[in-house]
């Protein structure tokens, strides 16, 4: 009898210890929400890269309060009611804390309706939309690109450089479009440019042959193009087949890397615009070689480093909490990480930012598109350039605006910023 109760005994202690470890083993898991088809798709793929790039960094330098970092994926199709249905399995199904994502304004705004009354932190990886600055979101909303109320007004910076007078835009008609078009318009007309037309598109359309005869019907100076990739390819084909001639500038979803390849020099060589720049830091060129050795190119999107480093920064707010449970306080957490003062960590030294969380310290991430100090709003200011198109296909960098810059052109024209803009 005692030797039946032992053998029970030492099944039930065997089978608690399995149990024990396989609940310390399980992984912590987060959700992204990227536009990986539909019209955002060129942009996207990269993207994911930097997300699994990051997952790879953290998971090798023994994970996150010693468990593995799973990252769920989700597709929102570039599309708002996808993304809503595609949130709604990670948040509800899932329990999962953190979101990062999207890609795109729309499909991130309304992924919020769902993160921030069930109280998921979300953090944006490329939506630029100056609305999200408004979104009442108790704190529970961060993005690691900048808002295109600073693109908007680089755009018109460099439209007055270029000596233009007049102006038209054709914008994507969501709130990705619509607000590029609103900063550009209100900044340009107030350092004397003057808007002729405002053509709103719809997405993933077979013929814009109606919307490029509008734009060009009062022959402005410059077209400002906010369009998505697979749009963009569509309007030029058929703006050089119909010989509309002309100029244009366009915002960061035009320097989609898939573009010049698809469209040649001949139809995209004029086109140049400005897009959120990298700076030339120790964590980017770190960032450059890891991905270089993982993906043996140079194909980034224009947000694939702030995917990487919104990837990065929800994990050492996890490892900074203590907890991957407590919502709220990883949330009080995301700026003790991120911004400024603290011992400097970049890229490749997650391993060093979690001994100098367990020794009680400040630490500052500094990533591949470089300090990330969030404002109140849970937004960041951002480094511009102007970029061109190459005859080997390439993108090439004409110049710079630094945020001091932006501001200073800013305040010149009475232009409120409603972001900071620091050095």
């Amino acid at each position: 009898m005692n030797r039946k109760i032992s053998c029970i005994a030492i099944f039930l202690l065997s089978f608690l210890f399995v149990m024990t470890s396989f609940v310390l083993a399980a992984p912590i898991k987060i959700g992204c929400m990227l536009s990986l088809t539909g019209s955002g798709a060129p942009e996207n793929g990269p993207m994911q890269q930097g997300v699994i790039l990051a997952e790879k960094c953290i998971n090798e330098s023994g994970g996150i309060l010693g468990h593995e970092l799973q990252i769920l994926y989700t597709d929102d199709q570039t599309k708002p009611e996808a993304a809503i249905s595609a949130v709604n399995k990670l948040v509800k199904m899932n329990n999962i804390p953190i979101l990062l994502g999207g890609w795109s304004s729309g499909c991130s705004i309304a992924a919020s309706t769902l993160t921030i009354p069930n109280q998921v932190i979300q953090i944006g990886l490329g939506c630029t939309s100056p609305q999200i600055a408004y979104l009442d979101d108790n704190d529970y909303f961060f993005r690691t690109c900048p808002s295109d109320a600073g693109q908007g007004v680089a755009l018109a910076m460099l439209a007055k450089e270029k000596g233009y007078k007049t102006a038209s835009t054709m914008v994507v008609n969501n709130q990705y479009g619509i607000g590029i078009e609103e900063v550009f318009k209100e900044a340009w007309t107030k350092a004397g440019g003057e808007i002729l037309d405002c053509i709103r598109v719809d997405k993933s359309k077979a013929s814009y042959r109606s919307e490029l005869s509008k734009v060009f019907e009062n022959a402005p100076d410059v077209i400002i193009n906010a369009a998505y990739p697979t749009d963009i390819t569509v309007i030029l084909k058929q703006w050089y087949q119909l010989d509309f001639g002309g100029d244009w500038l366009g915002a960061e979803v035009a320097k989609a890397p898939t573009l010049p390849k698809t469209l040649g020099y001949e139809i995209y060589g004029d086109f140049e615009g400005v897009s959120t720049a990298l700076p030339e830091n120790d964590s980017r060129k770190i960032f450059d070689t890891m991905w270089q050795e993982k993906y043996g190119n140079d194909e980034q999107s224009v947000f694939t480093a702030h995917a990487f480093d919104g990837t990065m920064i929800a994990a050492l707010a996890i490892e900074k909490a203590g907890t991957a449970t407590d919502r709220e306080t990883i949330k009080d957490a995301i700026r003790e990480v991120a911004n400024a003062p603290g011992v400097v960590v970049t890229v490749n030294e997650f391993a060093k930012a979690k001994e100098l969380i367990a020794q009680g310290k400040d630490i500052q991430y500094v990533g591949a598109s470089g300090p990330i100090n969030f404002d109140e709003n849970g937004d960041v200011s951002g480094l511009y350039e102007h970029w061109t198109v190459g005859e080997d296909l390439k993108f090439k960098t004409a110049g710079n605006f630094k945020p001091a810059e932006i501001s200073d052109f800013a305040s010149e024209i009475n232009f409120k910023l409603p972001i900071w803009w620091e050095e």
